[in-house]
C-alpha cells in the first residue's frame, strides 16, 4: 500500500516510515535522523523500539532500506560520531551503494578474517558466502587460500550488481546465484562445502531455524560461521517467537543456546562480538565445526 499516493491511514511500521519520509521531502529536508523516524513511527504503531527496529534498521526484502519508494530518494548513513541518519539522495549516487558503504569497517573485515581463518590452505576449498558489496568474506577466503572455489549468494540485484563490478576490479572469480539463502539451501543440490558464512546480521527466527535444520541434517559443510544481532532475548511477535521465549525463559544467553539446539551435529568453537561501526548494534559472530564422530563430508568434499 503506498500511503503517499492516496488518503488512507498508513497501518503498519514500513507505511508509517513512508509518510514520516515523504513529509521530510515535503519539508525539502536534506537529512533526518534515525532518532526522529523511531520516535515517529513509535508514537503512531504504539510498538516498542525493539519490535519495530528489526523494519526500519533491518535487512531483507520486509525491511524499510530495500523498500523501492525509500530507495528512490534516500539512503542510510551516519554521522562523523556513529549516529545513523538518513540523506536525500543527490543526482548521480547509488542509493544501495551509498548505504553500503556504512558497513564496510575494519572490525567487520577481521571478522571475516577470523572466519576464514578455518580454512584449509591446501586444495581448493568450497565456500559459500554473502558478498554483498564490498566482498570483504571472499577477499579474506582468497587471501586465506588463492585456489579457493567461491560461491556467493545475493537476492537483490543491485548489491549483486555492485559486488560483480567489484569483483572485476579485484580480479576475484566466483559464481554467484541471485536467490534468497533460505531457498538456496533447501534445494537438493545444495553442498557440500567446506565452509559456509552466513552474514545476513538477523536474529534467532523461523527461517532460520529453517535453514539451519537443513543444513545440520545434510550436514552441508565442515564450518559454519553464523553472524547475528547480539540480544538477550528474541525479536518479533507471532507464535514461534513466543514460543522461543516460552521455551528459553529464565536461561542465560537464550539466543545463542536456541541457535546451538538447532545444530546437534555441530560444536561452536569460536564466538566474538563486534560493532558495525560506533555506537551501532554489536553483532555476534559465532562459528560451529561439524563433530568428528558425525563428519561424513570428506568423501563427498573430495570424492575420497
Amino acid at each position: 500500500m503506498n500511503t503517499v499516493a492516496n488518503t488512507v491511514l498508513p497501518r503498519t511500521t514500513n507505511e508509517w516510515a513512508c509518510q514520516f519520509f515523504h513529509d521530510a521531502l515535503t519539508a525539502g529536508k536534506p537529512v533526518v535522523s534515525n532518532v526522529e523516524l523511531q520516535a515517529y513511527v513509535q508514537a503512531r504503531t504504539g510498538q516498542s523500539r525493539g519490535v519495530i527496529s528489526g523494519t526500519l534498521d533491518g535487512m531483507g526484502r520486509d525491511s524499510l532500506v530495500e523498500s523501492k519508494w525509500y530507495l528512490a530518494s534516500w539512503y542510510k548513513s551516519k554521522t562523523d560520531n556513529g549516529r545513523i541518519i538518513h540523506r536525500r539522495l543527490q543526482p548521480g549516487e547509488d542509493a544501495v551503494l551509498m548505504r553500503e558503504e556504512i558497513h564496510d569497517f575494519r572490525n567487520q573485515q577481521k571478522a571475516c578474517e577470523a572466519v576464514m581463518a578455518y580454512l584449509p590452505v591446501e586444495d581448493s576449498p568450497r565456500v559459500l558466502t554473502l558478498a554483498s558489496v564490498h566482498g570483504n568474506s571472499v577477499q579474506a577466503a582468497f587471501a586465506r587460500n588463492p585456489n579457493v572455489q567461491v560461491d556467493t549468494i545475493e537476492f537483490c540485484p543491485d548489491i549483486l550488481r555492485l559486488w560483480q563490478e567489484r569483483k572485476r576490479q579485484l580480479g576475484l572469480q566466483t559464481t554467484d546465484y541471485k536467490v534468497r539463502l533460505d531457498r538456496f539451501i533447501s534445494t537438493s543440490n545444495f553442498g557440500p562445502y567446506d565452509l559456509i558464512d552466513i552474514d545476513e546480521k538477523g536474529y534467532a527466527c523461523e527461517k532460520m531455524c529453517g535453514y539451519l535444520t537443513v543444513i545440520n541434517r545434510r550436514q552441508s559443510c565442515r564450518i559454519l560461521a553464523l553472524t547475528v544481532q547480539l540480544l538477550d532475548g528474541f525479536r518479533n511477535g507471532g507464535p514461534f517467537a513466543d514460543g522461543l521465549r516460552r521455551k528459553w525463559a529464565g536461561r542465560s544467553d537464550p539466543q545463542a543456546k536456541c541457535i546451538q539446539s538447532w545444530l546437534p551435529d555441530y560444536e561452536m568453537v569460536h564466538r566474538e562480538e563486534y560493532n558495525d561501526g560506533d555506537r551501532s548494534k554489536p553483532m555476534d559472530l559465532m562459528v560451529f565445526q561439524l563433530n568428528p564422530e558425525t563428519d561424513t563430508l570428506k568423501t563427498r568434499l573430495r570424492g575420497e
